[in-house]
This record gives C-alpha cells, structure tokens and sequence, in this order.
C-alpha cells in the first residue's frame, strides 16, 4: 500500500514504479527510479520505496510531488542464488 486506496507496484524489466488508483482503477503516476533490469519486489515504508532487484541490491528513494527520484543502491550479502 502506497497511501490509503493506492497500489505502489512494479514493472519487473523496466526500473519503474506504477501508482495504481484503487477508486479510479487506472494509475495515476509513473516513477523511473532505475535502468532496465529483473526488479523482484517492491516495499513502501512510510514515504519510502525499497525495490529488490533479482542481484540482491535494493534500490532505496522517496518521491518527490514531479516524480523525481534519486535512487541510492544498499548492497546486500545477497545473490542471484
């Protein structure tokens, strides 16, 4: 859950966030946050995004009102495996 009513999800080869309206059934903003790539899944703590990607980085970044995000990238000791 993004905000009450709202969806934060992923789109799993493109490095971007989808806010999906549950009223509106549409989404309402698109987030790049990160270069092409195999994102497994996606966590919202408060006003911030976590995104895993298949490595085993998360990417880390909150929103800003125009959609710009600067990404930082928190290694794991994670892997593919």
């Amino acid at each position: 859950v993004y905000e009450p009513g709202k969806l934060a999800c992923i789109q799993d080869e493109d490095g971007r966030v989808f806010i999906y309206d549950l009223t509106k059934k549409k989404v309402v903003r698109r987030i790049r946050f990160g270069k092409s790539g195999d994102y497994e899944d996606i966590a919202v703590v408060g006003q911030e995004i976590y995104v895993a990607k298949s490595n085993g980085i998360l990417y880390h970044f909150t929103v800003s009102a125009k959609n710009k995000v600067a990404a930082s990238e928190l290694r794991t000791p994670l892997g593919p495996e």
